[in-house]
């Protein structure tokens, strides 16, 4: 039955649903043959036998004759060779041995091609299932409508499927071979006859899909090492296997399955078929069948090179977000170093590939896609560990400003005798700072700067965590490319720096804080600038900011300067209390015991032709007794504390505009005897100029002493004044002096230019040297001239020390005191430094 002469309505009217359903698939049948002749014909083998027929076609009545002849010819022979030969054992081949040797390379080829797929070797496994389809479609013909090979191929058919996936597997994986690359390729062009354009396009998109199946949803920081590793080694090898499959004609795509396309499959198949082939069972177009060579088409290179970048631009953004979900859980500056040098040692032929396939010279995968957010990452990192680090700083300091205010605390921050003069075995121990990991000096020049135990304890740690900082990041000093790390490290210890700094003014500036945590923070800030090495090396070390450490030292001094400001704030009234004596008083009693001695001096005036006359003054020598007690008792109680010069300067500031507050020229009538007037006016100048001059903290008397010392001027008879001015002012040079000497200054000179008298220290001063670059400390602060001074009884003062001076030199020596002589007064308050 012809398909040309099929009526659909007829078969309906005429036959069974049976016979209609026989009749399709005959009709099946009929087609599949077409398609086969059909694809038979095309090919080049049957191109004789086409131009034979159509010459057989002309010759149709010669070859009818030819025909008949030998018909008979044959006849007569085999009855002839029948007739002559003895019968063979063996049975003539049939039909049927044909086709059961076909359905049995059928089954042979099924099991080989699961072998294949086991041992990944696609491009063989596509050989086999094209010739099963070929050997299907040939027996299809020979016995039509087989329900044996229905169910055989049923069995097979899959393998099309199957063979795809497999090779889509294969291309996923992130380290597969050029070779292996090239026989997926090849197999996805004999399975689903796909081009080279499309065969390129294909693994692009399999590639991409690689990448993104590379990162994986963890929590691992090892796995999320190899998240980042596992995608840019598939990048690396992506490119690889372009290169070395369209690379020209000479890539493996063309060169690589020439032998094996040019072998019968037959012989491809590990089974041994000699047998059949002996026997002859399978025809001759199976058993010599060949795969079709294929003729795939070189890509041209501009369009390899703009595939590829066009990939690795689309590609950027995706390694970007998964690089940056993976790093998530990457919390180790080693670990990311490890990231970054694991990467350098993968294996790779980038050079030449971008050589090549005429990419641009600077293309660097890693540096491109990877390293700014590996940087990004490890600069977080140093960012938390600064973070963590200056945390745990500031429970430290809650922790020594809760100590240091224990009512059970005996090791106060507010006297430090019970440390400075405690013997230690580390005392003599001196460490040179030759590192940034060294720890801060220990012994006594600790003592001599009054960092307490408690203090040091903190610069240490901060000392100690600020060394391990830095031993972090020279752990990852590979990544630290044009000193990007340092720079960010230097910009996160000058943050947490601020940050600490803005914590410690919390502390001073809370209505709660206490003298002694006052004096603990300004320490704490003053000792981090000398005795941490550590500190000044990070914020010196990168080279585009040089004024990083200055600004550092320059806050820390500021928050050192407020801490003492508070503690001046809070400690006035304390150190005011001290000086509650000088209050003047009308009891003649007070009197008595304020005035301290004076002196006599005789005057001779040799003016006189015939003969000189003589006249006597008395000059005071020191300062007021009360004054003495007060003062002795301020100095000693600063230097219990060991205060910094910014707050000796700036409560000694406070002392004098109290003390001036003080002193009060009496009136006439204020007191019964005016010479008591008189000599506690003069006393009260000589008072004031001597507290210019050893409270003074500049060269620059203050206005308010200048007018309190022409208050005291104005009250005294100016007769009086001007006689006894140069005197009063000698004194008050030696006294200064003196007062130097007790307290340890090395000053061996008088502090007056027109003075000759030499002043020396006291034997009471004994002084300790400590170190050979600071002041020294002394044991006694203030004492008097001398060990058998009295006070003089008023007017009736003995002549117990007498200087004769002649009236030309009686003049008014102004004094000019040196500017050690202003300001080494509280010197020793710093004690060691």
């Amino acid at each position: 039955m012809s398909l040309l002469d099929v009526e659909p309505n007829q078969l309906f009217e005429t036959h069974s649903v049976g016979d209609i359903e026989q009749i399709r698939i005959k009709i099946r049948h009929e087609i599949e043959k077409k398609k086969e002749e059909l694809r038979v014909m095309v090919g080049e083998r049957y191109r004789d036998l086409i131009d034979a027929a159509d010459s057989i076609t002309n010759m149709t009545v010669l070859s009818h004759g030819v025909i008949a002849d030998v018909h008979e010819i044959s006849l007569k022979c085999s009855n002839t060779r029948l007739s002559q030969m003895v019968l063979s054992s063996k049975p003539p081949i049939t039909s049927v041995d044909t086709f059961a040797a076909q359905i049995k390379l059928l089954i042979d080829l099924n099991k080989q091609m699961w072998l294949c797929l086991d041992e990944d070797n696609v491009l063989l496994a596509s050989i086999f299932y094209q010739y099963a389809f070929y050997i299907k479609t040939n027996v299809d013909i020979e016995v039509p409508h087989s329900k044996l090979l229905s169910v055989q191929w049923k069995t097979m058919v899959h393998f099309q499927n199957s063979i795809v996936k497999h090779c889509e597997k294969l291309l996923l994986n992130q380290n597969s071979s050029s070779t292996q690359t090239c026989e997926c390729f090849l197999s996805l062009s004999l399975i689903e006859n796909l081009n080279t354009q499309e065969l390129l396009d294909h693994y692009i998109q399999l590639r991409s899909q690689a990448v993104k199946n590379s990162f994986k949803a963890t929590e691992d920081s090892n796995i999320a090492r190899e998240n980042i590793l596992n995608s840019y080694e598939i990048l690396l090898n992506t490119l690889s296997c372009i290169h070395e499959n369209f690379y020209s004609t000479t890539g493996l795509l063309w060169t690589h399955a020439k032998d094996m396309l040019q072998t019968p499959v037959l012989n491809l198949m590990k089974t041994d078929y000699s047998a059949l082939r002996n026997a002859k069972h399978l025809p001759e177009v199976v058993h010599k069948y060949k795969t079709n060579e294929m003729t795939l088409k070189s890509i041209n290179l501009e369009t390899i090179t703009s595939n590829i970048l066009g990939w690795l631009t689309n590609m950027k953004q995706e390694v970007e977000v998964g690089v940056e979900r993976s790093l998530k859980f990457v919390m180790s500056l080693k670990l990311v170093q490890d990231i970054h040098n694991s990467a350098h040692d993968i294996p790779h032929n980038l050079e030449q590939v971008v050589r090549n396939l005429s990419l641009p010279d600077s293309l660097n995968i890693w540096r491109e896609m990877y390293m700014r957010l590996i940087v990004e990452k490890a600069k977080h990192l140093i960012l938390i560990k600064w973070s963590h680090c200056f945390d745990s700083v500031h429970a430290e300091v809650l922790r020594s400003i809760k100590s240091c205010n224990s009512e059970k605390n005996k090791e106060s921050e507010l006297d430090l005798r019970w440390y400075t003069w405690k013997e230690s075995n580390a005392d003599l121990e001196v460490h040179e700072k030759k590192s940034s990991d060294s720890n801060p000096t220990s012994g006594l020049l600790l003592k001599s700067h009054g960092y307490t135990p408690r203090v040091v304890s903190l610069c240490n740690s901060i000392q100690s965590k600020i060394s391990s900082l830095d031993k972090d990041l020279r752990v990852i000093d590979q990544l630290n490319e044009n000193q990007v790390l340092t720079k960010h490290q230097t910009f996160c210890c000058e943050k947490s720096i601020a940050k600490l700094v803005e914590f410690l003014l919390e502390q001073i500036t809370n209505d709660q804080v206490t003298q002694c945590t006052c004096v603990l923070l300004a320490r704490v800030c003053s000792c981090l600038t000398q005795f941490c090495p550590a500190l000044q090396h990070t914020l010196t070390t990168s080279q585009a900011e040089s004024n990083n450490w200055n600004q550092v030292v320059a806050l820390l001094l500021s928050c050192n300067h407020k801490a003492w400001d508070r503690y001046i704030a809070l400690s006035k009234p304390h150190y005011f209390a001290m000086f509650t004596s000088l209050t003047t008083s009308g009891n003649m009693a007070y009197v008595l015991q304020t005035l301290a001695r004076w002196e006599t001096v005789t005057i001779e005036d040799a003016s006189e032709a015939n003969a000189a006359q003589e006249s006597t003054i008395q000059v005071p020598t020191q300062p007021g007794l009360a004054l003495q007690e007060s003062l002795i008792r301020f100095t000693s109680s600063l230097c219990r504390l060991s205060p910094s010069p910014y707050l000796r300067e700036n409560l000694t500031r406070e002392i004098l505009n109290f003390l001036l507050t003080k002193f009060t020229p009496l009136a006439e009538n204020s007191l019964h005897s005016k010479q008591l007037v008189q000599r506690m006016n003069i006393q009260g100048l000589f008072d004031v100029k001597y507290l210019s001059n050893v409270l003074a903290t500049n060269q620059t008397v203050s206005v308010a002493v200048k007018q309190k010392i022409t208050d005291f001027e104005k009250a005294i008879d100016v007769f009086d004044l001007e006689i006894i001015l140069p005197y009063l002012n000698e004194n008050i040079d030696k006294c200064v002096g003196k007062t130097q000497c007790l307290l340890g200054v090395k000053s061996t000179h008088a502090h007056s230019s027109n003075s000759h008298v030499t002043v020396t220290s006291s034997a009471n001063s004994c002084v300790v040297p400590i170190s050979k670059d600071v002041p020294w400390f002394p044991t006694l602060l203030l004492s008097n001239a001398s060990q058998t001074s009295t006070i003089a009884p008023l007017g009736n003062v003995p002549a117990k020390t007498s200087k004769t001076v002649s009236t030309a030199a009686v003049a008014d020596v102004p004094s000019s005191l040196s500017a050690s002589a202003k300001s080494t007064f509280f010197s020793v308050t710093e004690w060691f430094g």
